[in-house]
């Protein structure tokens, strides 16, 4: 168990909470995809990730808002000829 896991929730900053790491299998999971397609996306570069030990862990919040801020595709305003 890490420090900060071990930390009372009074020592925490005021409105964060303990987020977990996610695993690869979790991650894949997720997003519907098997795990030679997770690995070609870590290598390039597609989703913020970990190297803890060895392992690659995660942070669901730090993906949403990655994809959120570099993959999203912006709305297609209605056309105006077609009727």
């Amino acid at each position: 168990m890490s420090a900060r896991q071990r930390q009372p929730e009074s020592a925490r900053p005021e409105g964060q909470e303990f987020e977990p790491f996610l695993d690869r299998q979790e991650v894949a999971r997720r997003f519907q995809i098997g795990s030679r397609d997770l690995a070609e996306w870590l290598k390039n570069g597609v989703l913020p990730h970990f190297r803890i030990g060895g392992k690659i862990r995660f942070r669901w919040s730090e993906i949403e808002d990655h994809l959120n801020r570099h993959c999203r595709v912006p709305a297609v305003p209605p056309r105006e000829d077609r009727t």
